[in-house]
């Protein structure tokens, strides 16, 4: 089974943290906020320039409703496409790997050989199982699937995109998840936390995102997070590999069942650039 890049790391979730078994400090989050966001909006991405021209690709099929109660099923798959770029081997590669990643399955498997499949396999499982539902004399479930892929950003050094992908085929609730892809238009690299960060950040990012977590979801500083609804491994904070640049801080996403219940869905905070310059590589992201 192929992989995207040679490596399902991108499609699973992993936390960064620190080697030191001392905990992280405990802070007053509001004070420390109210400080930061006073200084004004600070370091931001440059969004003018040699960004790249792209257009919205969009394929779709649906099936007939079967029954007079019955919803349209159907499969929705919307990515960019770059269309002009100064760097045209850069344009090929990142083209080359949004069209990968819109074949990924759930595993981060490249799991069809081009886009129509995809369609024909979706609707031809949905056609499967419409029979066997007849033949219980049970009316069919409405089947849905929408893969998505957008800009987040698209500034003079980094492109950044958002998977989501949604899919109902029955259940008590669809399926979803969000995943994001940084681009170094320079180089057409996907990037991790180790590009865009100094040697030896993770104590102090680790540190830093916990106070702005803490703040985003409304959790008294000296709480312990073993006492919160959030559910992280040894009940310390963790930090996720998820995460978009954009024009004025890093967003970082747990998915449903990462961290907490299906019910309290997607959950996202955004680290400004500010608060972290003194480890961030600027001359990777700009």
């Amino acid at each position: 089974m192929r992989y995207l890049l040679g490596s399902c790391c991108l499609f699973c979730l992993f936390f960064v943290a620190c080697q030191s078994d001392q905990p992280a400090a405990v802070v007053d989050s509001k004070a420390s906020l109210a400080v930061e966001r006073d200084a004004g909006p600070g370091f931001q991405l440059q969004v003018s320039g040699d960004t790249a021209d792209y257009e919205q690709i969009v394929l779709a099929r649906e099936v007939e409703p079967f029954g007079e109660e019955a919803q349209v099923t159907q499969i929705r798959l919307s990515y960019p496409k770059i269309t002009d770029f100064k760097a045209k081997e850069v344009k090929d590669s990142i083209n080359a790997v949004i069209y990968e990643i819109m074949l990924l399955n759930d595993a981060g498997e490249i799991a069809y050989d081009n886009l129509q499949q995809r369609l024909d396999a979706f609707i031809r499982e949905y056609e499967m199982a419409k029979e066997e539902m007849k033949k219980q004399l049970v009316l069919p479930n409405r089947w849905t699937c929408e893969v998505e892929i957008k800009v987040v950003l698209n500034s003079n050094r980094i492109l950044s995109l958002q998977l989501h992908e949604a899919n109902f085929t029955g259940g008590a609730h669809p399926n979803s998840y969000t995943r994001y892809f940084n681009f170094d238009l320079k180089t057409a690299k996907l990037l991790a936390l180790e590009d865009i960060f100094v040697e030896g950040y993770q104590q102090e990012l680790l540190q830093t995102a916990e106070r702005y977590f803490r703040m985003a979801r409304e959790i008294p500083a000296d709480k312990p997070m073993g006492e919160t609804a959030y559910e992280f491994p040894s009940g310390r904070f963790l930090l996720p590999r998820n995460f978009a640049l954009g024009k004025t801080g890093i967003a970082f996403c747990f998915n449903p069942y990462d961290i907490a219940p299906y019910s309290m869905g997607t959950i996202e905070f955004e680290l400004p650039y500010q608060a972290i310059l003194p480890i961030l590589r600027q001359e990777a992201v700009l």
